[in-house]
């Protein structure tokens, strides 16, 4: 018997709210403990609820989603959070991701492609959304090859990797 996942859903719009809770309880192992519509709101059900992952938009009213992510992974870090937003913005993604979601999924995306990230997260996996994935891809690689245009060791001089490589092999400057 596959454990039951408690999701809460945030989102600002009850419209998305109702829409999300109806598909994703189309899951037999899926049960919604609750909905939120604002920040403050979604970190107070959280420590009453206590569900296994918060479904968390960015832009909400009074505490934004990477706020109220912040809070939600300081006061309960065992709950998980996956954003889904509208916003493809490296920034936003890059600050939800470091605020502690797991995974982050794009709004104009399948259901199915929200509940496959709800299931890798509770497996304790990150999961990002193809399209947000290629860009942070492309984020990672066009940093990497600037690093590599420029790396330490052209810097220094040749007597300077010379030390560095004799303090490598555990040689001392005495005599």
């Amino acid at each position: 018997m596959a454990m039951n996942i408690r999701p809460l859903i945030a989102d600002d719009h009850k419209i998305m709210r109702d829409g999300l809770k109806s598909l994703v309880e189309k899951e037999s192992d899926i049960t919604v403990v609750g909905e939120a519509q604002t920040g403050k709101t979604t970190v107070a059900l959280v420590k009453q609820l206590l569900p296994h992952i918060v479904v968390m938009d960015i832009a909400m009213p009074d505490l934004n989603g990477i706020e109220a992510t912040r809070k939600i992974i300081k006061i309960t870090p065992n709950v998980k959070i996956v954003a889904l937003s509208a916003h493809t913005d490296q920034h936003f993604i890059r600050e939800m991701m470091t605020a502690g979601a797991s995974a982050y999924v794009l709004k104009d995306t399948a259901y199915e492609e929200l509940v496959r990230a709800i299931r890798n997260v509770m497996k304790g996996k990150k999961y990002l959304s193809p399209d947000i994935a290629r860009g942070v891809l492309d984020v990672y690689v066009n940093l990497s090859r600037s690093l590599s245009a420029n790396p330490a060791f052209v810097v220094l001089t040749d007597r300077e990797r010379e030390t560095l490589q004799m303090i490598a092999e555990g040689k001392t400057s005495r005599k």
